[in-house]
């Protein structure tokens, strides 16, 4: 079933028109994650949302291990990428275009200071990782938690435990309880917190 999976979402990949491709590129993706990452030692997560003061704050993919909680944002974007930890906008570069994105390590940032709240788990338990998907090539020095299509090795090179198991369990129940609607005073309660100085 997996292998047939796969084989049907690269025939549509090259049959339909190019503005799906991006959305089957991350459909195939995520499949690569759930299946390359041994599940007794890996828990994947998609599509968490999180509450936000200015916009609709949306976590792509969580993997929570005894290593740590990986927050994936994943990029189908073709051309040469210009970018850096620092710098607010990035720019990607092709042929015919040209155009800015914000830094998603800020936005990466952002979102694991939120759930590190929400899960009560310290921000140096957490990973941010950004996983370009598309034939690109950075153009600019990247730090190592930017990669391509090996985003799997990131996760993997990531040997010191930083949970026990009873931690790491706590962690994933909590992580399938945000997937269910939020009570009034949760909602509050999170809100008071978004209001105040964002860490950096």
């Amino acid at each position: 079933m997996p292998l047939l999976f796969a084989l049907s979402m690269l025939l549509i990949l090259y049959l339909k028109p190019k503005g799906l491709r991006g959305i089957i590129e991350e459909k195939l993706t995520s499949f690569t994650t759930q299946n390359k990452l041994e599940k007794d030692k890996y828990h994947s997560f998609k599509d968490i949302s999180l509450p936000s003061l200015d916009e609709k704050a949306q976590i792509e993919h969580i993997v929570v291990s005894r290593f740590g909680i990986f927050l994936i944002e994943k990029k189908y974007m073709k051309g040469w990428i210009y970018g850096g930890k620092k710098r607010k906008e990035w720019t990607q570069k092709q042929p015919s275009r040209k155009f800015t994105f914000q830094n998603p390590l800020l936005r990466n940032s952002k979102n694991i200071n939120i759930l590190s709240h929400m899960l009560n788990v310290p921000d140096d338990k957490f990973h941010s990782l950004i996983a370009f998907t598309g034939n690109c090539i950075f153009k600019s020095a990247m730090p190592d938690n930017v990669t391509g299509k090996n985003y799997i090795d990131y996760i993997k090179s990531k040997k010191t435990e930083v949970f026990t198991q009873e931690e790491m369990l706590d962690c994933i129940n909590k992580i399938k309880n945000l997937k269910t609607e939020r009570t009034r005073p949760t909602c509050r309660k999170q809100v008071t917190y978004l209001r105040q100085p964002f860490r950096t």
